[in-house]
């Protein structure tokens, strides 16, 4: 309880801050972060990110939101000295999107910071000779100060962009996100393909 007092105290101090920085963004989120704990991890860190970006205040530095024409730009805004969580932002511009996707058994919580993203996410109900059968769970659009958390096994979803501009979102996973699986359409299901993940410049 004590604990909790404290991180509450913390984000409330954080997020009432005149105008919000980037580093005051990240303090919050080092205080919501627990070792021991994803789920109340991810729902405060949630929160952190809920209220930064409702707040108004433009704390992203320029150079994470410049889109790239390859593909969807991924920028590590910042790793954790503890190495408990990093924190990405993602540009999409045009339709661009992730394939089906998991996140390498890490925790992930996801905030749209500009424009607007399309989210589908599936229920892997198994696999059989090196194919994986997934179902649609749900889909949803999320705006400014929309978030979401996964954890896993629930886990696999896609991502597009679903607005006329670049969109930018914000991902605080737990831990470093260097490699995760995707999942290719196959005859039958989906085939599990290992992916080490670029950083764009």
């Amino acid at each position: 309880m004590l604990l909790g007092l404290k991180l509450s105290k913390l984000v409330n101090m954080v997020l009432k801050a005149r105008t919000l920085t980037l580093e005051d963004v990240i303090a919050g989120i080092e205080g919501a972060v627990r070792a021991d704990d994803p789920e109340a991890s991810a729902k405060a860190v949630m929160r952190v990110l809920s209220e930064a970006v409702r707040s108004g205040d433009d704390f992203l530095p320029v150079e994470f939101t410049r889109p790239s024409e390859a593909s969807y730009a991924r920028r590590v805004v910042h790793s954790s000295s503890s190495g408990l969580f990093t924190l990405m932002a993602m540009v999409w511009q045009g339709t661009q999107a992730t394939p089906l996707h998991d996140h390498d058994g890490k925790w992930v919580v996801e905030c749209v910071y500009r424009g607007r993203v399309h989210v589908t996410n599936y229920q892997c109900t198994g696999s059989h000779d090196d194919l994986y059968q997934f179902e649609i769970e749900s889909t949803a659009y999320g705006v400014p100060g929309e978030c979401e958390y996964r954890i896993p096994p629930f886990e696999h979803h896609v991502l597009r962009n679903a607005h006329p501009e670049p969109t930018v979102t914000l991902h605080v996973f737990g831990g470093a996100m260097t490699h995760c699986s995707i999942f290719e359409p196959a005859t039958g299901g989906y085939r599990k393909i290992d992916k080490q993940l670029a950083v764009t410049p």
